[in-house]
């Protein structure tokens, strides 16, 4: 039996007046420049769009307001940086690679950072000891778009000088998901409904998580 919109709602309210409650301590925990207002407003609202996920366990709820806020990074839609789930009942927090690629700018560090994935008919070379290691020419067929993706690549040019790349087959991003998300074969899962942004994620994070990129305390986030 599906639960009353009042229940739904009284949920709801709970929540936001219980992290308004204990706002004096996770308002010092948000990023320089970010608007901690903001960050609750947009959490709420995120909320709110999937009235489904107030069921989920109150403190993982709690816990994915405290990874937001970490982060310093927006929720909401398919192009915000950061987005809610839910997995058994828990709500996660999670960041997409358009929000690794923010933390990685906010570093201070990072001059321009690209990802990009090959795709069949593209002229594509890799030699990682080259000055420039990556040549890529898109294929000029109309249907480009639909072509299959042979790689997904992270290319990183940093403030001081010196260009960082990282370079996955599909074979190997779909060995890494296949190893490392437990429900990727799901119909609802985002590796089954937005694949390539999955893979961008996937490929940035390892190259944000490498060593080979500092990024400050106040930048790294939740997974």
């Amino acid at each position: 039996m599906n639960q009353k919109p009042s229940h739904k709602r009284n949920a709801f309210q709970e929540i936001e007046q219980t992290i308004s409650e204990s706002f004096d301590q996770w308002a010092p925990t948000v990023p320089r420049g970010c608007s901690a207002d903001r960050l609750f407003r947009l959490f709420l609202s995120a909320l709110k769009a999937k009235p489904t996920l107030v069921d989920c366990d109150r403190e993982s709820i709690f816990q994915a307001f405290r990874d937001c806020v970490a982060s310093g990074l927006d929720v909401g839609g398919e192009l915000a940086p950061a987005y809610l789930a839910s997995y058994s009942n828990k709500l996660k927090f999670g960041i997409s690679y358009r929000g690794y690629l923010e933390l990685a700018h906010r570093a201070g560090q990072v001059k321009t950072i690209r990802v990009e994935a090959v795709r069949s008919g593209d002229l594509f070379q890799f030699t990682p000891s080259a000055e420039d290691p990556i040549v890529h020419t898109w294929s000029d067929d109309q249907n480009r778009d639909e072509l299959g993706v042979s790689h997904v690549y992270a290319q990183l040019v940093k403030s001081c000088g010196g260009v960082e790349v990282e370079v996955w087959s599909r074979y190997r991003i779909d060995k890494h998901k296949e190893q490392h998300v437990r429900d990727w074969s799901s119909k609802s899962s985002k590796w089954s409904t937005e694949w390539l942004q999955m893979a961008k994620k996937t490929v940035i994070l390892a190259l944000l998580r490498s060593g080979r990129v500092h990024l400050s305390p106040d930048n790294q986030g939740a997974e």
